[in-house]
Formats: C-alpha cells, structure tokens, sequence
C-alpha cells in the first residue's frame, strides 16, 4: 500500500496535500517498520524526511535508529508546521548526512538546498552541473560517503 504526499490541483499542477498529522504518523510508521540503515530522500521525499527527522515527538527516534540520511535536491518545506519543527531541531547534530544538489537546478534552487543542509551539521555535500536529477557521477562520492560512516 502506497500513499503520496501531492495531489493535482482544479489547474493540473501538483500541490502538497499532507497538512494532517496523519500523513507524518503514516510516513513514520512506514519508516519505523523498515529495517534499514539509512533513507535517502529526492526533492519532497528530502523534505518529508527532514520534517519526520525534526518532528518533536518521532525526530529523536528517527534519529537514533539511522546511521544516515541522504538528501538529494531537498529543501526545508513551506508548510509552516514542518518548517517550525525544523527550526526548532536545527542544527541536526549525530546523524552523518549527504546532501546532493544540482547547480543548474530551476526546480529546487542551489540556495534551497543550502537552506536544508544548513539545518544538519558535519555533512557531506555533492554538487553537479546538472539540474533536478541524481547523476550517476554522485555515485563514488556517495559510496565514499558510506564507506567513512562509524
């Protein structure tokens, strides 16, 4: 079972549709049943990760459970609520993260991204000439990346 986070407004354009508490508690949950290491998140996936990492109630578990984060063309959200708790829990500090941004990115700007990251401390940071995608170059940064995790 899947859900998402957009729904397609009356003009076609996609919009954020995750203004209740449910669609967190959902997406934390989905995490917490996972059994991983780490997650990696891509443009609202990034955004969503850094608000459940930042969130007052489920963050700190997150947090403790994961040996890493990465987020790829991520931004600190407009939703005020999440963007609240990111405030309110930044600078993350004690999870090693990777953040990748396209320099030529017109979806998610080079600045939104450096918004995000700012909000994590000691990370790592990729950038490519490219735009809104995740370039195969990143591919050994992100291993070396992984390699040097404790």
């Amino acid at each position: 079972d899947g859900f998402t986070w957009l729904d397609m407004n009356e003009h076609g354009r996609a919009v954020f549709s995750c203004y209740s508490l449910g669609c967190i508690e959902q997406s934390f949950e989905m995490i917490r049943s996972c059994h991983c290491d780490g997650i990696i998140g891509f443009s609202l996936g990034a955004a969503v990760l850094a608000a459940c990492l930042c969130h007052p109630v489920f963050g700190p578990e997150l947090r403790a459970r994961l040996r890493f984060v990465g987020f790829f063309s991520g931004f600190v959200p407009a939703d005020p609520r999440m963007r609240k708790w990111i405030d309110a829990s930044a600078p993350v500090d004690g999870l090693p993260s990777f953040r990748c941004l396209g320099n030529s990115d017109n979806i998610i700007t080079p600045d939104r991204s450096e918004a995000l990251a700012s909000c994590f401390r000691g990370a790592a940071m990729c950038r490519h000439d490219g735009g809104h995608v995740v370039p195969a170059s990143v591919r050994k940064e992100f291993k070396a990346f992984i390699a040097e995790l404790p």
